[in-house]
């Protein structure tokens, strides 16, 4: 079940990523985007009288603001969800060869290149 699960992500992954080429869409675009955004949010929308700016503009955005923050953080790494996977105590129990399989399987289920996953168990043996 789970090498069912991990071959659609990789294949819905790899759809989503010629899509995204084939749009023009990478992370610089998405960023610069949403670094407008949230100054957009921050200062408020400049206002327009026929086109011409007035010099005026619209009430700053705080929630909108944060969300756009929220997401660039999430973006650049600084923000990482956590959840407990297994039962507790359940890693402690395991031998160094076992983690690394568990280790190994879950990386196969996110659908992580086997360069990743050959960096996470260097990371986890130093």
């Amino acid at each position: 079940m789970n090498e069912i699960t991990a071959d659609r992500y990789h294949d819905e992954r790899k759809t989503r990523e010629i899509a995204a080429n084939e749009a023009g869409l990478d992370e610089a675009w998405i960023l610069k985007r949403l670094k407008y955004l949230t100054d957009v949010s921050l200062q408020g929308r400049p206002i327009k009288n026929n086109g011409v700016p007035t010099g005026e503009s619209t009430k700053p955005d705080g929630p909108t603001a944060v969300k756009c923050l929220t997401l660039a953080a999430k973006i650049k790494g600084m923000l990482v969800h956590r959840h407990e996977v297994g039962d507790p105590g359940e890693f402690s129990r395991m031998t160094d060869e076992e983690l690394d399989l568990a280790l190994i399987e879950c990386s196969k289920a996110l659908g992580l290149p086997d360069e990743a996953i050959q960096k996470l168990l260097t990371v986890r043996a130093e």
